[in-house]
């Protein structure tokens, strides 16, 4: 329940963008975050990693099928390429092949094939106020740059790519931007770690999991700032954190949110992704496939609830405060990629409750 008027029309104006598969096929999705009434829109054959420019109103994507990164305006239309691939890398591999002969020997062959390779784009963010994408290259273990500001001299899209750090000591999966205090965020397998947006400085130690980090999210707004993850280990265990950070870096206390989560009726075994949204987390899950939100998670009775949309897989999520009005308008066709509720989870304190809903 919102406090205010104006915390009202914020929550009514805001959109939630997941990526994922429903019986319409792979796509984005978006709704109104308050209803959850989801609609496809135009996009590509695979979104995965999906974040939002507030100044152009434009969402941006990756797609693993092409390694390509998009931009559209908020309704799917007027796509277009955002990078040039890296024509220069390529990776040497050796293929083994067997071969059978009368006798019953086998032998092996080791054939080595130049491979052009362009790597599997992982993840994006925006910094806004450079007008700067990043990107998360995961074969490559690095994280390149483009401007994408309108300014003269920069060029049609897609645009070349500039190298912000390289070399990483694991591959990067997720990244989440703070320009209030200049860094940008990296999930490296087990770890979150940082690096300074000017370039200065080591990539520097954040916290060390011991379970694989699916997503991160952060709450610039407080000081320090607070990052929110998730994690996921092979047992089906699935948990969530937050933390908060300064600068210089003294090391960090986390506070667990799923032990909130274990009176739900039905609580998500894989958590996919995370998002920090006006002092509400929201996660997406594979197992089930829903999306949770928890309410006042930093009180001692924090209210939680999964809703189980009539996704068949969830990947990724985006929520964005929407107040300005849609350039063009929805699309059009069949059902308009109708997604409806199908059930709801809720815990408030103590009490357990269970709905469903036909909107």
């Amino acid at each position: 329940m919102t406090g205010s008027n104006t915390e009202a029309a914020t929550e009514q104006s805001a959109k939630i963008y997941v990526t994922g598969k429903s019986s319409n096929g792979r796509g984005i999705f978006v709704a109104d975050l308050q209803n959850l009434a989801f609609i496809k829109i135009p996009s590509s054959l695979n979104p995965r990693r999906i974040s939002y420019d507030s100044k152009e109103m434009k969402i941006y994507w990756t797609d693993p099928s092409d390694k390509l990164v998009y931009r559209a305006d908020m309704n799917g239309t007027n796509r277009e390429e955002v990078i040039t691939p890296d024509d220069n890398d390529r990776s040497l591999y050796v293929k083994n092949i067997l071969y059978f002969f009368n006798n019953g020997i086998f032998f092996k062959k080791n054939v080595f094939i130049d491979i052009h390779y362009t790597g599997k784009v992982t993840s994006i963010t925006i910094a806004e106020q450079s007008r700067t994408l990043y990107i998360a290259h995961k074969h490559q273990r690095k994280v390149t740059s483009v401007s994408i500001d309108n300014v003269e001299g920069n060029g049609p899209f897609p645009r070349n790519q500039t190298d912000f750090v390289t070399d990483l000591s694991s591959k990067p999966t997720s990244l989440e931007v703070d320009e209030t205090e200049g860094f940008l965020y990296l999930a490296m397998g087990r770890f979150i770690k940082r690096k300074s947006l000017n370039g200065d400085n080591d990539v520097e130690d954040v916290y060390g999991s011991s379970s694989r980090i699916t997503g991160i999210s952060i709450d610039a707004s407080r000081n320090p700032p607070r990052i929110f993850f998730c994690d996921y280990k092979e047992d089906n265990i699935s948990r969530s954190f937050y933390m908060d950070t300064a600068t210089p870096f003294k090391g960090v206390n986390v506070t667990e949110l799923t032990t909130h989560l274990h009176d739900l009726e039905l609580r998500p075994e894989k958590w996919t992704d995370v998002a920090y949204f006006k002092g509400s987390i929201y996660w997406t899950s594979r197992d089930p496939t829903g999306i949770a939100v928890m309410n006042n998670y930093d009180q001692d009775d924090p209210s939680c609830n999964i809703t189980v949309p009539g996704f068949r897989k969830l990947n990724r999520l985006l929520i964005i405060d929407n107040q300005k009005s849609w350039p063009g308008s929805w699309p059009t066709g069949s059902n308009n990629g109708q997604t409806s509720l199908s059930q709801s989870y809720a815990y408030e304190g103590d009490s357990t409750n269970s709905s469903s809903s036909d909107d």
